[in-house]
């Protein structure tokens, strides 16, 4: 079986890319890791988490910058995540999807009617998540 492309999401799951094979491998980071954690350097008031926090924001800007390098396209959800991925890896392809939700979707009438008695029938989609098993 050809699989044409495979969609990795965050840097936990970077592993699996290398053994896509010829597939197209699309990174999505829900955040800039390294960023947060330099962020977080600066406003932590204990000396010796912050030297750490700075260590592990090095390392994560080592492996963010490896992965545009691994990773055939990438997508991030802010354009100040974009300008970051992109000083990392500047021949990277990125795109920006931001995240959103359907305020109107959660109207008034729709949250009333969802907690009403009986709201769940037999006839209801039912929540699913499906997954697989990759390597050992």
């Amino acid at each position: 079986m050809q699989v044409e492309s495979i969609h990795l999401t965050g840097l936990a799951c970077a592993r699996f890319g290398a053994a896509a094979g010829s597939s197209l491998v699309v990174c999505d980071w829900h955040n800039i890791e390294s960023d947060l954690m330099q962020r977080y350097s600066k406003r932590e008031p204990s000396l010796p988490r912050q030297i750490y926090a700075q260590k592990t924001a090095r390392q994560l800007r080592a492996w963010e910058r490896r992965a545009t390098r691994d990773f055939d396209a990438h997508v991030v959800v802010s354009e100040r995540d974009r300008e970051r991925l992109q000083e990392l890896g500047p021949t990277s392809s990125i795109s920006v999807i931001e995240n959103g939700v359907d305020s109107t979707h959660y109207s008034d009438q729709a949250i009333e009617a969802a907690h009403r008695p009986g709201w769940l029938s037999a006839n209801a989609p039912a929540p699913m998540a499906v997954s697989r098993r990759i390597g050992k």
